[in-house]
């Protein structure tokens, strides 16, 4: 899946699995986001999710994180990740997306 990423969505590709696949983002903070896929995730499963920002945000991470939560959702899923290991300099980028997204929101 190379191809750019849609504003609101991020790509979730599974530690040791072959699969790629793209969720939306929502509730998404420097501690971690909840996603909406349509794929089922397992809880504890580590993923690697890419996020990337649009416009006056340019930005592009990849974060280690852990599936903490899962929710059915008429045929789809909504599942809590809790991202792990983030350096510092990654947090200060989530935190000016996160900031950016909330005023992009209240606008």
């Amino acid at each position: 899946m190379q191809a750019e990423l849609r504003s609101g969505w991020c790509r979730l590709d599974e530690v040791n699995q072959a699969q790629c696949y793209e969720a939306h983002t929502e509730d998404i903070s420097t501690r971690g986001c909840a996603v909406i896929s349509q794929k089922q995730m397992v809880e504890g499963a580590l993923i690697t999710v890419t996020i990337a920002g649009t416009g006056d945000t340019p930005l592009q991470l990849h974060l280690a994180a852990t599936v903490i939560h899962v929710e059915r959702l008429d045929g789809r899923y909504r599942c809590g990740l809790r991202f792990e290991n983030v350096t510092p300099d990654q947090r200060a980028a989530l935190t000016r997306f996160v900031l950016r997204r909330q005023a992009d929101r209240a606008a």
